[in-house]
């Protein structure tokens, strides 16, 4: 919003705050329909506790918003990483006195009330009391389709976890589950800030189209530039990785994190869509696409995960390359994009990442076996090469693209 500012963010907290409570309470009241169909009475006092933590997000949402919206980034940094280290503080003590997996629970209950507490103390703004009926009405039309996009969004990203859970057991799921969390850990740490600020700076540019291309395709370029490397990299040194960070009791986990570091890990290469649709004034257009993909991988999902976790795994990567030419069309369209866009922002990426992959693959496995201290230099030395390799070939093809990622590195420690 240009205006009304004040009243607009007591309308959202308002609502955040009202929403939260009906979700948690449908929650409380479903947990035993919940546990029934895991068949796992464990879960339903789970879901009691921590479905706590919505209404504690709700609480800071805007205070986030805000921040975000003024470019705040140092206040909200503090408020992701602080939460951050509430695991150690929290989940480890409990965990040493054996309370178990309510070790994990109360820790994030912990992480996101200290989260919304960070935002409370650097966020200026205060809720008020008032409930405007005209922004509310013109946020609700804009916003129901972000309401939406936020369950497509918690059912392609969870419907998977239950499908397994239900049809694979328990025990897939943790495989799979680990995996999949793995790879968006290791991808989204780099990227995922970059969808607050994209946001922020679309909202800014709404009415600039030249500029909000030209920005959309530069910041798609140096998404390309970290994800393509850390995916396939990913994907190269699986087993090892597996092998010297969980141990040999969780093999198999290298084949799930290997076809997932291809997609979803790839996908982000669409990161700033949905937040530039959204400032141009297109919230619609994100939950019509989830529509299109929940079409897709339901029946795709229930057919292969009888077949087994692998072929599941290659049905769950299947999303992302189907799906990849719609989103790029309809970037093309809607914000008339050149229509080689894609291509010019990933190929030199793309073909230094195969070179690292050509050179890294036989060499990880001239160095097996990897066990204890020389597994972790040997890994190590594999990552070391990879790097190497994909800056070089960077270097030679299009050395502009490191000049922007330094510039964009500065101007980030800059601002934190």
């Amino acid at each position: 919003r240009q205006t009304d500012v004040p009243k607009a963010a007591d309308v959202a907290f308002w609502s955040n705050l009202t929403f939260s409570l009906i979700i948690y309470a449908l929650l409380f009241g479903g947990a035993p329909l919940i546990g029934a169909f895991f068949n796992n009475p464990r879960v339903i006092p789970v879901i009691r506790v921590v479905g706590a933590q919505i209404v504690i997000n709700a609480l800071g949402a805007v205070q986030s918003a805000l921040l975000q919206r003024d470019f705040r980034f140092r206040d909200t940094f503090w408020a992701q990483l602080l939460p951050a280290l509430v695991p150690l503080a929290v989940a480890l003590p409990l965990a040493l006195k054996e309370y178990g997996y309510w070790a994990l629970i109360w820790s994030i209950l912990a992480a996101s009330a200290l989260r919304s507490g960070i935002l409370w103390i650097r966020s200026p703004w205060r809720p008020v009391l008032r409930f405007d009926l005209g922004i509310a009405k013109q946020m609700f039309v804009f916003g129901i389709w972000l309401v939406i996009e936020s369950i497509g969004g918690w059912a392609l990203h969870y419907g998977d976890n239950t499908v397994v859970g239900r049809l694979l057991g328990m025990q897939r799921l943790g495989f799979y589950a680990l995996g999949f969390n793995l790879v968006l850990l290791v991808t989204g740490f780099a990227l995922n800030p970059l969808s607050s600020l994209a946001y922020s700076a679309f909202s800014r540019l709404q009415n600039d189209k030249e500029r909000l291309r030209s920005i959309y395709i530069r910041v798609t370029s140096l998404i390309g530039f970290i994800c393509l490397p850390i995916g396939i990299g990913l994907a190269i040194i699986a087993k090892p990785l597996v092998l010297m960070v969980f141990g040999s009791k969780w093999q198999g986990l290298e084949v799930v994190i290997s076809i997932l570091a291809i997609m979803p890990g790839l996908s982000y290469l669409w990161l700033l869509n949905p937040e530039i649709y959204k400032a141009i004034g297109r919230p619609d257009i994100m939950p019509k696409v989830q529509l299109a993909t929940i079409l897709y991988i339901v029946p795709v999902f229930l057919l292969s995960a009888p077949l087994g976790l692998l072929a599941f795994c290659l049905a769950r990567m299947s999303v992302g390359f189907v799906f990849a030419p719609v989103h790029t069309i309809i970037a093309i369209k809607v914000l008339g994009l050149p229509k080689a866009y894609l291509w010019h922002c990933v190929k030199a990426p793309l073909l230094a990442a195969i070179s690292m992959a050509i050179a890294v693959y036989p060499m990880s496995l001239l160095l097996s076996p990897y066990d204890a201290l020389v597994g972790w230099i040997k890994l190590g030395s594999l990552v070391f090469l990879g790097v190497i390799i994909y800056l070089a070939v960077i270097w030679t093809v299009d050395r502009n693209l490191i000049y922007s990622f330094v510039r964009m590195v500065r101007r980030s420690v800059k601002t934190a």
